[in-house]
């Protein structure tokens, strides 16, 4: 139970981390495909839109499937889309991705929650849940600090690159 209560933790943090690492390299991103505001705002409207139309769907399937496989799949999804949103070329194709990413994270929270429920007693599971919510904080600290770190350093592409790819690794550990 610890050893998939830390798979989970970890892949909470990686989950928002790649949620938000578009809001530090959203400037970059505006500049290189000459956006407007209206343009941002719907860009990061694709992944909500989107997560919230595929969470009932996923959610069933995560009741009548194999709640490990579907966390595996959706970790996998999404950090391949995340990935590839660095080699985005158009605002289309990111759009498209951040789409493709709100899938995958839609997926991920019904079945992880409902693992752990398994996992643990009710009388932990108030405790459990504290310190796997603490991987939201923590994930999206670091999206958006590691992200503008590596967008000033390298480019804003590498920061997509840099948080897609820990999550193949971790549905591969799911």
């Amino acid at each position: 139970a610890r050893f998939a209560f830390t798979v989970l933790l970890a892949v909470n943090i990686l989950n928002y981390a790649d949620r938000y690492v578009l809001s530090s390299v959203l400037p970059d991103i505006k500049k290189e495909f000459g956006m407007t505001d209206f343009q941002s705002g719907l860009l990061i409207s694709s992944f909500l839109l989107v997560y919230a139309v595929a969470t009932l769907p996923l959610g069933v399937w995560a009741d009548r499937g194999i709640r490990k496989n579907v966390v595996a799949i959706c970790v996998g999804i999404w950090s391949v889309a995340t990935g590839l949103a660095g080699f985005t070329r158009n605002l289309v194709q990111l759009f498209s991705m951040r789409s493709i990413l709100g899938i995958g994270e839609a997926g991920y929270a019904p079945a992880s929650l409902s693992l752990l429920g398994d996992f643990f007693a009710a009388s932990k599971r108030g405790r459990i849940l504290s310190y796997w919510s603490i991987g939201t904080l923590v994930g999206a600290a670091i999206g958006v600090s590691l992200g503008g770190r590596v967008a000033d350093s390298f480019g804003w592409r590498w920061a997509f690159y840099i948080v897609g790819i820990p999550g193949l690794i971790a549905a591969f550990l799911a």
